[in-house]
């Protein structure tokens, strides 16, 4: 269970969150330095849940050179999902991006990366990074598709900048913390099928995960499902 404090601080930043990313950007700086202090509390274990399935996925050519592997981890946030990578045992490369400048402050301090890119991600504004440059891209934030964040098609810029045979991690929340209405997770699937129609990738695992282990006023908002997804090769 969350103490009062804890759960108080968390509200106050889940009710200022709105559709507006600019808003939202806000937000994040201003609450960056306590972000990690949150997550532990609400017991959140979507990162590491993540960083589980990629180790598992990882591309057969990197599997056993995984020194060489290259990972874009969106949004990098604090460093968490990096972490949660680093304490599985990956040994590669990880490059962030993310649109809060204060969150990368924090991720920074931890060593985890090789560069932390600062972007607000948009269908309309590409990733600054040149096409099939990763193995790996993975989303181990919680909400990330949901209004205010990153659009669902934003997964065709991601899938760009995969090489072919590399793995995506992607998450839809159930429901979003906004109070606008929106199917995040539809939404994401929607584009997810129509990219495998057009042949440009493979859904290889589908899962639903808890995101958060305390019990608390925010398991409402506890449901995510997990895309694991492979590039196609041509």
């Amino acid at each position: 269970m969350l103490s009062p404090g804890e759960e108080k601080r968390i509200s106050n930043m889940v009710g200022k969150l709105s559709p507006c990313v600019e808003s939202n950007r806000k937000i994040y700086n201003q609450y960056a330095e306590g972000y990690d202090a949150m997550n532990v509390a609400v017991g959140n274990q979507l990162p590491s849940f993540v960083a589980k399935l990629c180790l598992k996925h990882l591309p057969a050519n990197v599997k056993n050179n995984m020194e060489q592997c290259t990972v874009l981890d969106f949004p990098s946030c604090t460093g968490y999902t990096a972490k949660s990578l680093r304490d599985k045992g990956f040994t590669g490369i990880i490059d962030g991006v993310d649109g809060s400048v204060e969150m990368i402050k924090v991720a920074e301090k931890k060593n985890l990366y090789r560069k932390i890119t600062t972007h607000l991600i948009t269908p309309d504004n590409p990733i600054p990074f040149g096409d099939n440059c990763y193995d790996v891209v993975i989303n181990g934030a919680n909400h990330t598709f949901t209004p205010g964040n990153v659009e669902p098609e934003s997964v065709c810029e991601f899938l760009r900048v995969l090489r072919p045979g590399g793995i995506m991690l992607l998450n839809a929340a159930h429901l979003a913390f906004t109070d606008v209405e929106s199917n995040s997770k539809q939404d994401l699937q929607d584009v997810i099928e129509r990219l495998q129609d057009e042949g440009k990738c493979e859904l290889i695992e589908e899962v639903d995960v808890d995101i958060f282990q305390s019990r608390s006023k925010f398991n409402e908002f506890q449901r995510t499902t997990v895309y694991c997804i492979s590039k196609a090769v041509k």
